[in-house]
C-alpha cells in the first residue's frame, strides 16, 4: 500500500493540475508577450514610481520595472506564490478534512496503511502538486520569451520561480496541518486563508509604518523575492518558510494520529 495512495491522490487531482498549470503556463507566456514593450521605457517606471508604495509593495517593491528583474518580480513573481497558495489552500483543505466530510475517510482507514503514513502521503503529493505549478510557469516564460524574441537567462530565471514554492508550500501545509486536525474543510480552508491573508496585508503595509516594519518578517511572503535570487541567489531567509513547511507537515502526522475520527 506504501506508494499507492502518493499515486492515487495524484490521479484524482490530475484534471485540476492540468486545469491550473494550463492556466498559470499561459499566464506566464502572456506577461513575457509585454516586456519588449517595457524594458527600458523609462514612462513605465515614472509609472511605477507615481503608484502608492503599499500598492508597490504588493507587486514585489522593485526600484524599477523596466528591468528584467524588476519587471518579472511586479507581474509574475510576486503574484505566483498568492496564486498558488490560493491553490494550495483549496488542495491542502481537500485531502484529508475533504474525506471526512464526504464521508470516505472509513473506506480509507479500513486499508492496510498506518495513519502516519496517510499523512506523509498525501502531504507527498499535495508538495508535488503545488510544484508543478512552478514549473508550468516557469515554462510559460521561457516559451514567452521565445516567441517574442527575448531570450531568457534560464538558470536564473528558473531558480527565482521554482523558490517561490517555499511561501506557497508553507500556506498550503498549515492549510493541510488544519486539515489534519479539523472535522471540515471550512475550517481547514478558513485557517489558511488568514494566515496568506495576513501576510499580504503586513508585507503591504507594514514597512511603510516605522513602529511595524521591523516585524514585516511575521509575514511569510517576505521572505521570498525573486529579484533579489535573481541578482544575487537569495539568502538564508528562505530557510523560514522550509522549516515552517516541515513543522506543519510533522504536526499533521502527530495529530492524525491522535485524532478521533467521525465517519
Amino acid at each position: 500500500m506504501m506508494g499507492e495512495l502518493f499515486v492515487k491522490t495524484l490521479r484524482d487531482m490530475r484534471g485540476a493540475l492540468l486545469g491550473w498549470s494550463t492556466g498559470l503556463a499561459l499566464f506566464g507566456l502572456l506577461a513575457m508577450s509585454f516586456w519588449p514593450q517595457i524594458g527600458g521605457a523609462e514612462d513605465f517606471d515614472q509609472w511605477w514610481e507615481g503608484m502608492p508604495e503599499a500598492m508597490r509593495n504588493a507587486f514585489g517593491g522593485a526600484p524599477s520595472v523596466t528591468t528584467l528583474e524588476g519587471y518579472l518580480d511586479s507581474q509574475v513573481w510576486a503574484l505566483m506564490p498568492l496564486i498558488a497558495s490560493i491553490v494550495g489552500i483549496m488542495w491542502g483543505s481537500r485531502l484529508i478534512a475533504g474525506e471526512q466530510q464526504d464521508r470516505t475517510v472509513d473506506l480509507l482507514m479500513s486499508q492496510p496503511i498506518r495513519r502516519r503514513d496517510v499523512v506523509l502521503e498525501k502531504g507527498l503529493a499535495l508538495a508535488s502538486l503545488v510544484l508543478v505549478l512552478f514549473v508550468a510557469m516557469w515554462i510559460g516564460l521561457v516559451v514567452g520569451g521565445l516567441l517574442v524574441g527575448e531570450g531568457l537567462p534560464l538558470l536564473d530565471t528558473l531558480l527565482a520561480t521554482m523558490l517561490g514554492v517555499l511561501p506557497a508550500w508553507a500556506v498550503a501545509f498549515v492549510t493541510f496541518l488544519a486539515s489534519a486536525e479539523a472535522q471540515t474543510r471550512k475550517t481547514a480552508v478558513l485557517v489558511g486563508t488568514v494566515f496568506v491573508g495576513v501576510s499580504w496585508l503586513v508585507t503591504s503595509f507594514f514597512p511603510l509604518v516605522d513602529l511595524l516594519e521591523p516585524v514585516t518578517g511575521i509575514s511569510i511572503l517576505h521572505w521570498y523575492s525573486g529579484r533579489e535570487i535573481m541578482l544575487d541567489g537569495g539568502g538564508l531567509g528562505l530557510l523560514v518558510p522550509l522549516v515552517l513547511t516541515i513543522v506543519a507537515w510533522g504536526l499533521a502526522v502527530w495529530r492524525f494520529e491522535k485524532k478521533d475520527i467521525l465517519v
